[in-house]
């Protein structure tokens, strides 16, 4: 989407054949784009990631974070669920968006304009028995993000977060297939059906300012009210569930 609107993107991600496929399809349809490979939970790999990111365009103007995930296959009950996944939850989904933003926004907030977009989900809000340090990780994600947009306040840089709500994904489909065999069936189709009618959408929005977001799509590269560099280009931190890792 940022790059049809002509915004140069950085893809992240930890498996080089995903990340550059993403980069091939922004450029077969003219956008320019340039990968950025490591794990965000490694603080070495992820200093030299966001290091590479913003040398690539001379800048990050817009940070997209969307690393995170849970184990899946490894999820226990919420009181058999040992202290240690509850640390890997906070590392993998909560930490990696401080460090990104230590390492981005104060460029942003001297070039006057940028955008911090946390993506969080349903489970910071409606969190779920099977996913409690998930669900509290993301909860920690918006809270984090709020405290952040005020820090921000009035310096032309917004932070927010956006909460989707239930997503069909390689990841979530050995959940849904589980949840049909606990249920008699082998149709994991169904098991989605039943459970996105339980769910909702839940949005939430932490803005420094508001005024500005979201841009209108047709003006893109935009422009502050107040201030004027150009958005230059967008960083995505991608998402890749560790069992599919090569």
């Amino acid at each position: 989407m940022l790059a049809r609107e002509g915004v140069r993107v950085v893809v992240h991600g930890r498996s080089e054949e995903r990340a550059q496929a993403v980069a091939a399809e922004i450029g077969a349809t003219g956008g320019r784009a340039a990968t950025a490979l490591g794990d965000l939970t490694v603080d070495a790999e992820l200093e030299d990631v966001a290091s590479a990111a913003g040398a690539v365009f001379d800048g990050i103007d817009i940070l997209v974070d969307n690393a995170g995930g849970t184990e899946v296959e490894a999820r226990n009950g919420w009181l058999e669920t040992p202290a240690e996944t509850w640390l890997d939850g906070y590392r993998q989904n909560a930490l990696p968006a401080v460090r990104l933003a230590q390492f981005f926004a104060p460029r942003m907030r001297e070039r006057g304009w940028g955008r911090v977009i946390q993506i969080s989900s349903r489970h910071a809000d409606m969190p779920d028995p099977e996913f409690g340090p998930y669900g509290a990780a993301k909860a920690a994600l918006g809270n984090l993000t709020v405290s952040l947009a005020r820090a921000l306040a009035g310096s032309g840089v917004t932070a927010n977060t956006v909460a989707a709500s239930l997503v069909w994904t390689p990841l979530a489909a050995t959940w849904f297939k589980q949840m049909a065999r606990e249920r008699g069936s082998q149709d994991a189709g169904s098991a989605r059906s039943t459970r996105s009618r339980s769910c909702c959408a839940s949005p939430c929005s932490a803005s420094a300012d508001r005024r500005t977001w979201p841009p209108p799509s047709a003006s893109w590269p935009a422009r502050s009210p107040t201030t004027s560099p150009e958005v230059r280009c967008a960083w995505t931190a991608a998402r890749t569930p560790r069992s599919e890792l090569r």
